[in-house]
């Protein structure tokens, strides 16, 4: 990621370790970008578990992944600063900055309707900057960012119940059952996003439920 350091007093994001006398694209890639964190989670699982009483029985499934980073949704998708008029725009540009001195209270940069490339800041394209040649694009990729992508996920829950034999009806079971039901994140930063759905919307997928009845005569 790029070292993103604060906004300037015109409210554009600043970054570290990009303009100096490097003589090495190795030094450049060195001074300009951070690790920000595996994009694959290194610890990872699962808990199913099966509680019966008499007839009935509650099966819950659960899986857990940390240790690992991942981008939060991009701000500037559209290839412009301002979003265009059939786009959505985040809430977090509520918290922008809008006069000086809103740098000093927060890392959210000013809107603009056109992006701003490097070189108006003085910063040369290089082996780092490539595919990234504006502030926008560069803050989007910066480690602010970036979050954990710590969860413990809720697949599922199934309540199933065993009927005894009536009416000449054997083995009757019946079932229901509630898909992706939560996601819990330890990060505040992810603001309700489903850290495996960044890429995309990041909207948890959507929840769903099941009735079933089986039985033989």
């Amino acid at each position: 990621s790029y070292k993103f350091t604060g906004l300037n007093n015109e409210g554009y994001p600043t970054f570290d370790g990009l303009t100096g006398d490097y003589t090495t694209e190795y030094q450049k890639l060195q001074n300009g970008l951070v690790y920000s964190g595996s994009r694959l989670p290194l610890v990872y699982g699962g808990l199913s578990t099966d509680l019966r009483y008499k007839r009935l029985t509650l099966s819950v499934n659960a899986t857990f992944k940390a240790d690992y980073a991942v981008r939060l949704l991009a701000l500037y998708n559209s290839g412009t600063s301002m979003p265009r008029s059939y786009e959505n725009l985040s809430d977090v540009f509520n918290n922008r900055w809008m006069k000086p001195g809103d740098e000093l209270t927060t890392n959210i940069p000013r809107l603009n309707a056109t992006t701003t490339s490097i070189s108006e800041v003085g910063i040369e394209e290089s082996s780092v900057t490539t595919g990234y040649t504006t502030l926008e694009r560069m803050y989007d990729v910066s480690d602010v960012r970036t979050a954990k992508g710590d969860h413990i996920r809720l697949k599922s829950i199934t309540l199933s119940y065993k009927a005894p034999e009536f009416w000449g009806i054997k083995g009757m079971t019946v079932r229901a059952q509630a898909q992706n039901i939560a996601v819990f994140c330890f990060d505040k930063n992810l603001r309700g996003m489903d850290p495996d759905q960044v890429r995309n919307i990041g909207m948890p997928a959507l929840p769903y439920y099941t009735f079933a009845v089986n039985f033989s005569l």
